[in-house]
């Protein structure tokens, strides 16, 4: 058993083992419907993202080889997402991982959930960029606005431009189903980060042998 603390008090989990690869889409909807009404209750926003993004808006279902959902929620609402993982626990939503406070995976009935939290990134990408899980970044000019997009009988907040956001995980390919396709959310233009730690360190350089007289490490 692991714990995470709410308000002060631990709450107890089992992890996962191991993912599933489980992948039912009567189950999965009725998960996101759980969700939904659950996250609605607490006036929190979560929006479809990654593999159930790209399924919803472009075969208006989940992909057939999909084996977990993805949903993405903002630091912001960080505080009141973890309220609510009691209640989800009573409605069967069982939490199963956490990775620091920034990744979150649920399971309902053997289908997995992963939520990735968006947070602000340190220097110098926090004026145009969220951070995400495993040190990656997304521009946040994908994710300003949202909007309702009917799924599953339901209707779930996806990104307002959500072709362009598609297309940046995934390539221009990304209206032709590929199976087993992995989804990069790392924009390949990205350079700023090499050059801002090369940067940083020929300072601690010139720190070094200018002005305290000490050997660089």
């Amino acid at each position: 058993m692991a714990e995470i603390l709410i308000n002060g008090e631990p709450f107890y989990y089992e992890k996962l083992a191991q993912d599933t690869n489980f992948f039912d889409k009567e189950i999965a909807a009725d998960f996101l419907s759980i969700l939904k009404e659950v996250f609605d209750k607490r006036g929190i926003m979560f929006f479809l993202n990654c593999g159930t993004l790209l399924g919803a808006y472009r075969e208006h279902d989940f992909i057939a080889h999909d084996v977990d959902m993805d949903l993405g929620i903002f630091e912001k609402d960080l505080d009141s997402f973890y309220q609510l993982i009691p209640e989800l626990d009573q409605r069967g939503v069982k939490l199963c991982r956490v990775w620091g406070k920034i990744f979150f995976t649920f399971i309902y009935k053997e289908v997995i959930c992963d939520f990735n939290v968006y947070y602000k990134a340190g220097f110098p990408y926090k004026y145009f960029f969220y951070g995400v899980a495993e040190g990656k970044y997304v521009p946040k000019k994908y994710l300003s606005e949202f909007v309702l997009y009917d799924f599953q009988g339901n209707q779930y907040y996806i990104p307002k431009s959500p072709e362009k956001y598609l297309e940046m995980m995934y390539g221009k390919d990304w209206r032709t189903p590929i199976k087993g396709k992995p989804g990069d959310s790392i924009p390949k233009w990205m350079v700023l980060e090499r050059l801002y730690r090369k940067v940083k360190r020929k300072i601690r350089f010139l720190k070094c042998k200018y002005i305290d007289h000490k050997p660089f490490e």
